[in-house]
């Protein structure tokens, strides 16, 4: 049986600063990738817990949710968010 563990008051304070910091860093990232800054423009990060952060999309933008996993997106994300 796998553990689930809350989100710490840490991760709930660094939660909201990159909620609240999501339009800079979509900024950032389209200088990089103009395609993946408007894969981004679609979301918004929802749950920080162990490192981890969970970035959501609605049901209606599934195409820039499977972008975001494709490697090359992701490791471009995780090293602006690094």
């Amino acid at each position: 049986m796998v553990e689930r563990r809350m989100p710490t008051p840490e991760d709930e304070r660094l939660l909201a600063r990159l909620q609240g910091q999501w339009p800079d860093i979509i900024a950032s990232i389209r200088n990089k990738s103009a395609f993946l800054g408007s894969v981004l423009v679609a979301s918004w990060p929802t749950k920080l817990q162990e490192q981890t952060l969970t970035i959501s999309f609605t049901a209606r933008d599934d195409f820039h949710r499977q972008m975001l996993e494709e490697p090359e997106y992701r490791n471009l994300v995780e090293k602006e968010l690094g």
